[in-house]
């Protein structure tokens, strides 16, 4: 929480520095669970959700807190996005825009799904690990409900890039693809 607050707090004095310069203006690119290929195998524990799919991979992987689902961008996009607003003469000082592709999935589901999207890697899929106490257990059907009821959109990012972002799909399946080729990801095989 306090990192987040951090963080708007930092974005809003740049932005009236900015326009105290004149000279220039300060718009915010918030990308969402980042996912997609890696180009360096040091990626493989650099990149947060990179490094989830990579532990789904090896057998391993656990519930995302307050089970909140996996709401990615895939990295490109997420770059697309941020030469889109530098390029854009419709964004305005001060303005923040949240890039994602505005599907969900929970954690579950995404391990299930590399073996959809990639069948001949033979991926064995391992349950997923809840760490959490009993109590926040206790709560998940509500959690969940709270994160269903949330409308994620993302045509303002569109309407000032025309950035048409990726599916959830082709950033796991390329994901998965560098992470074993790139990142030496040796996959748990059925």
């Amino acid at each position: 929480k306090g990192y987040s607050m951090g963080k708007v707090l930092a974005e809003r004095v740049f932005a009236e520095a900015a326009e105290r310069s004149g000279r220039w203006d300060a718009i915010t690119c918030c990308p969402a669970d980042n996912l997609g290929p890696i180009q360096s195998a040091h990626q493989v524990q650099a990149g947060a959700w990179q490094r989830n799919v990579a532990g789904m991979l090896s057998g391993q992987y656990f519930q995302t807190a307050a089970y909140r689902p996996w709401m990615p961008v895939d990295v490109r996009d997420t770059a697309d996005c941020h030469i889109g607003l530098l390029e854009s003469v419709a964004v305005r000082n001060g303005e923040r825009y949240i890039a994602w592709s505005t599907e969900r999935m929970n954690v579950e589901d995404i391990c299930a799904s590399i073996d959809r999207v990639l069948p001949e890697l033979g991926h064995d899929a391992p349950a997923v690990t809840d760490p959490f106490p009993e109590r926040i257990q206790a709560r998940e059907a509500e959690l969940r409900g709270i994160w269903a009821g949330t409308e994620m959109r993302n045509d303002r990012i569109r309407a000032v890039t025309g950035v048409r972002f990726r599916t959830l799909e082709e950033s796991l399946r390329d994901c998965v693809e560098t992470l074993v080729s790139v990142g030496g990801v040796q996959p748990r095989v059925r």
